[in-house]
């Protein structure tokens, strides 16, 4: 695992002598951006990018560090915060005028105080891995249902639970439910 943080390294390497599978992980301090220096290319079976597209200066040279990272067959796992889930969180809480930025802004954005550089919606997460050539296996919502369900019905004991667990199970893969995933995951294969 490569990332800029020694607390998230320290995390991987305590979580993984716990499950017995130290050995497997090399845990390598370094950015995105100097991938290639810390990670020969065509390297790894799985390399994940997630809540990074959304920060990193120039997601699309992020995504090629990543896909040039993994062996011929490897996979690509990103995971970012959905546009339009964004929006709808902004109209929710009153804030409309933030809700109108993030649906015209090119990036998504809110404006200047926003500290993500962009949100993406399925189409341009789907734009990005097309542009590295990848094969798109999997393009999902993460937290399609489950958190626009009210507290009240989720703190509803463990039937309540299973229920909100099943439903977004359900919902995960509906094209036109995804787009109000608080995050959107995208599978892609290196050919």
């Amino acid at each position: 695992m490569v990332d800029t943080s020694p607390n998230a390294l320290a995390t991987l390497q305590r979580r993984a002598r716990e499950a017995g599978v130290d050995e497997l992980i090399t845990a390598v301090q370094g950015d995105v951006d100097a991938l290639i220096e810390v990670v020969p290319p065509e390297s790894a079976d799985l390399v994940l990018g997630h809540e990074l597209l959304e920060v990193v200066d120039d997601a699309p040279r992020a995504l090629a560090a990543m896909t040039v990272a993994a062996v011929p067959g490897g996979a690509v796992s990103v995971l970012v915060t959905g546009r339009h889930a964004a929006v709808l969180g902004r109209v929710l809480a009153g804030e409309l005028t933030e809700a109108r930025m993030v649906l015209t802004d090119a990036e998504g954005r809110f404006g200047p105080a926003d500290k993500l550089r962009r949100r993406l919606d399925a189409s341009a997460l789907r734009a990005l891995l097309d542009a590295e050539g990848l094969h798109l296996e999997v393009l999902q919502g993460d937290g399609v249902l489950d958190t626009w369900v009210p507290r009240a019905v989720r703190d509803g004991g463990p039937a309540a639970t299973r229920a909100v667990a099943e439903l977004e199970a359900l919902a995960a893969d509906v094209p036109a439910l995804r787009e109000v995933a608080v995050r959107l995951h995208a599978l892609g294969r290196r050919v």
